[in-house]
């Protein structure tokens, strides 16, 4: 707000004046048009591209009339995606005395063209003049916002190879994605998974479904949930050992923004997630946002932007990329309005080379993303005894030659700038989150909200700087190679691009061609790399042998575990030995291979498409071994890493083959396809490789052959059945704690009373005392629920846990669903314990070693000692602060009266609610080691 007081100031100053000569021709005249009429109808009945030609007509009889070109400036914005003509009207528009809502409907059509600037100003001029009462100023600082987003977003850019670009309805663009996806496809979301609200507001999305699932996996869909409070989220479900399904399970903040998210895409990996969304940082609109899952700590991580010009301040979604990993495909509405769309196939690039933008008219021309590669047609080869066609022309797509005369072609160079651009985007992005973050210290009510936020600014302010200075290096070392081609140090290589074919080393590394592509500290970390490959060979050969023996055994034997049990076990331990040493080599070795494979090819001109079918083989083979070792369990642990070592281990030599086609190193090409196909009959049973049949050894055969490889193109399929899949929720009611839709509580089935307590700590949460049985609804959900009457009174609990932890989870849960002064109570052996106590009969063992080493050591927070009761605002305060945990009350020898909070883990928690105490007036408060 400060800032936009200023603004205003300079506004006033700057246009507090309007010209005379802006003055518009008679209104009188033009009231009784009509044609004027007829244009006004159109433009309300928003009708906006019939009105245009209209206001134009008008325009030639009133060229200086304002509300006209206010009108067309209008028509321009809401019915097409041209921007210029919109903003020249409603900028001559502006200078007449005119309504103050044209510097909001210019600043829009500002925005939409990618003068954020500019926007920033016009939103600025709206406000200062008033603004209007149909528009919030909150709303207009949003705007703003996304403008300073979209500054950023387009600071470093890239021109993106695109294959394809189609046209579609909002019926129809999700068949143009069926030829995409290998694995599964789109579907309606079952009805079973529709809330209450999505039903209301009639809400029928699509959700990917794959063709093959596993116990574990998760399908991701959107939906509503219970309310339109937070517009749609995005929810997983997972598929159980028993094959149904599992309560729908919120993303949670990471993901789900304040505005709607869309359209959600899981990668193979399990992990990778791809969606769109309004509410995060963007530039307007739907934008595409990758997070990546850890499975260790639960998290997704912070969404990230992919930038322009895959966003725009349009709607951007639904983006996929290809099994293979070399396509990527997504829509939009940026090139069309009302229900078309653009369906676009580009190039999978993720770290492409970025410049800074001349000015924004290059920004609108990459945005519209025209596919800029040539197409290329099918030949056919004629039939034997057929005359060939005379000057036949070929449609080819022309590649350069590897060349290294300048320092561009320079792939060192190359990578230090687009790891610079990388670096320096992440830091740009960062720099406005900070400032996002550093704002919020104006609303900070309490010491433990300024706490939580100083560790938000300080994470943010440290990432922020490490990626500024990532960028400053390496842009830094771009310069230094620069300057090495300048003063000679470094010399180009002129050799052209010649076969190979004398070229026999024993490695990849060791190849002529190598050092073009291979930086120099790259070439020894491979050389390192490769001093293990021969007791690789051997470990490998010996572990794939004593599985064979293994399974003839069990053949042998029927089955029998038992009497195969010491093969198995040797097995096993070669298995490790193998995979162990993999792991070493296979660290040093597949990030440079994968790198720069693409690198060698296009830098040698290869256009073999059998080159690019082995690259996609051993991505799908790293993919799989991905999978493998993300959805891992502890029974057949061992087994499961050698499946995966196997196929990491054919993944690298089919890059080995590979690269030796590329370079055209032929001996080594058989060498290495051999080492390809003894491998894949060991882990398949069988080879994939099929020989690609030519001219020359297929020439009296009527084949189809393309001159060069086809493009990649959208085909649609004009028929998609869609069915939607039968998911069965699981219906259990959880027996520790949990909250349900189900109606577990019934006459039938009503809820316990003064049932005995299990053996062992019970901890539950006791929700207030009553003269008279509660009806179920007023858990909400929460089950399960236990009541112990004493006389007259019903003390009612809900869980069943086990450990304090837990507990505490499920208070805070409580505690959301509004039961504020709900608490902790212990049980061991059926009799009440203090949480203290409880906790310390869990099976803490508090030796002292332990304690003096400051291990197993339990605190409490002492609010303070006082003559009379604390009142019950007070404790309400107390309550609030102390982040879940019990708070307790005794009285110590001179009858004062102890409050205090606990158990605490550790002390910094302890500490942290012990300030927020002080914070808010309770002076007393300390922290006490219970452990002493």
């Amino acid at each position: 707000m400060k800032g936009l007081k200023l603004v205003a100031i300079y506004l006033l100053i700057l246009f507090g004046t309007t010209p005379s000569w802006g003055q518009t021709d008679s209104i009188s005249t033009l009231q009784d048009n009509p044609l004027r009429v007829k244009a006004d109808s159109l433009f309300k009945a928003l009708n906006y591209n019939k009105a245009i030609s209209l206001y134009q007509e008008l325009l030639k009889q009133f060229p200086r009339d304002a509300e006209i070109k206010y009108q067309l400036g209008k028509c321009y914005l809401f019915g097409t995606r041209n921007m210029i003509p919109a903003i020249q009207y409603l900028k001559e528009a502006s200078l007449a005395e005119i309504e103050t809502k044209v510097y909001f409907y210019l600043a829009e059509a500002l925005r939409y063209s990618y003068q954020f600037e500019d926007a920033i100003d016009y939103y600025r001029r709206y406000v200062v003049s008033g603004g209007s009462p149909d528009m919030n100023l909150d709303e207009i600082e949003k705007l703003v916002t996304l403008c300073e987003n979209g500054n950023f977003l387009t600071k470093y850019i890239y021109t993106p190879t695109v294959y394809d670009n189609e046209i579609s309805s909002t019926q129809n663009f999700l068949n143009y994605y069926i030829p995409l996806l290998e694995r599964g496809s789109f579907v309606p979301i079952p009805e079973n998974l529709r809330t209450s609200t999505d039903k209301q507001k009639e809400y029928k999305a699509k959700m990917f479904y794959p063709n093959e699932l596993k116990p574990g996996d998760y399908i991701y869909y959107t939906s509503y949930g219970k309310s339109t409070s937070w517009g749609t989220d995005i929810f997983r479900i997972q598929l159980l050992e028993n094959g149904k399904w599992s309560k729908p399970e919120n993303l949670g903040d990471v993901i789900n923004s304040s505005l709607d998210e869309e359209y959600p895409f899981i990668m193979p990996d399990g992990l990778t997630l791809y969606f769109a969304s309004k509410g995060h940082y963007g530039m307007g609109g739907y934008d595409i946002y990758k997070s990546i899952y850890n499975p260790e700590s639960k998290q997704w991580s912070t969404p990230e932007n992919l930038g322009f010009p895959i966003n725009s301040p349009f709607d951007d979604f639904l983006f996929i990329i290809t099994a293979n990993d070399t396509l990527a495909c997504f829509t939009s509405n940026r090139n069309h309005i009302s229900d078309t769309l653009s369906v676009i196939l580009l190039k999978n690039e993720p770290n492409p080379t970025r410049r800074t933008p001349k000015e924004y008219t290059e920004l609108i021309q990459i945005s519209k993303l025209k596919p800029n590669v040539e197409r290329v047609e099918k030949q056919t080869t004629p039939k034997k005894g057929k005359d060939k066609p005379q000057n036949q022309k070929k449609t080819t797509i022309s590649h350069k030659p590897a060349s290294f005369n300048s320092v561009e072609n320079d792939p060192e160079y190359s990578r230090a700038l687009a790891k610079g651009f990388a670096a320096q985007k992440l830091a740009d992005s960062l720099k406005i989150k900070l400032e996002e973050l550093r704002s919020r210290f104006d609303y900070v009510t309490t010491a433990e909200q300024r706490i939580r936020l100083e560790k938000k600014v300080t994470k943010v302010e440290d990432d922020m700087l490490a990626a500024q200075k990532e960028a400053d290096l390496q842009f830094a070392l771009a310069s230094k190679i620069e300057q090495e081609y300048l003063t000679g140090k470094r010399k180009p290589n002129n050799s052209s691009n010649v076969s190979f074919v004398a070229d026999n080393p024993d490695f990849i590394y060791q190849a002529q061609f190598a050092s073009t592509v291979f930086r120099s500290d790259e070439i020894k970390k491979l050389a390192d790399a490769e001093k293990l490959r021969s007791a690789i060979k051997k470990l490998r050969e010996q572990a794939i042998d004593k599985r064979n023996n293994y399974n003839k055994c069990l053949v042998v034997n029927n089955g029998n575990n038992t009497a195969c049990n010491a093969i198995y076990q040797q097995y096993i331990l070669t298995a490790k030995s193998y995979s162990s040493l993999f792991e070493k080599y296979f660290s040093k070795k597949y990030k440079i291979y994968s790198d720069c494979i693409e690198v060698a090819r296009i830098k040698s001109g290869n256009t073999d498409s059998e080159v690019r079918a082995i690259i996609r083989k051993a991505q799908n083979n790293f993919r799989t071994a991905d999978v493998i070792i993300n959805n891992i369990s502890a029974e057949g642990k061992s087994e499961s890493i050698f499946e995966a070592s196997l196929l990491r281990d054919l993944g690298l030599f089919q890059l080995d083959l590979a690269y030796a086609k590329i370079w055209r190193l032929k001996l080594m090409e058989q060498k290495m396809l051999s080492n390809v196909l003894k491998l894949e009959n060991e882990i398949f049973g069988h080879t994939s490789y099929n020989p690609v049949v030519t001219k020359e050894n297929n020439k009296e055969e009527n084949i189809e052959t393309p001159t060069s490889p086809n493009t990649p193109q959208l085909t649609k399929e004009e028929k998609q059945v869609l069915i939607t899949p039968i998911i069965s929720i699981i219906d259990e009611v959880p027996a520790d704690f949990g909250i349900t839709d189900e109606k577990v509580y019934t006459d039938e089935n009503p809820i316990p009373i003064n049932q005995p307590l299990p053996n062992g700590v019970i901890y539950r949460i006791q929700i207030g005392a009553f003269s008279k049985p509660q009806n179920p609804t007023f858990f909400k959900g929460m089950v399960p629920v236990f009541g112990i009457q004493t006389g007259k009174i019903i003390r009612y609990y809900i869980g069943n846990l086990t450990r304090y932890k837990d507990a505490e989870n499920a208070l805070s849960q409580i505690k959301q669903k509004g039961f504020k002064d709900a608490f902790i109570v212990a049980w061991y052996n059926g009799t009440r314990v203090t949480t203290q106590r409880a906790q310390q009969l869990e099976g803490k063992v508090f030796s002292t070693n332990n304690i003096e080493n400051g291990e197993n050591r339990l605190y409490i927070v002492e609010v303070g000692r006082y003559e009379k009761p604390l009142s019950q605002n007070e404790i309400n305060t107390i309550r609030n602060l102390s982040q879940g945990k019990e708070l307790s009350r005794k009285t110590d020898t001179n009858g004062h009266l102890i409050y205090f909070i606990g158990n605490f883990d550790n002390i910094e928690e302890a500490t942290r609610v012990k300030d927020n105490l002080i914070a808010s007036g309770l002076l007393k408060a300390v922290v006490v080691d219970i452990t002493q």
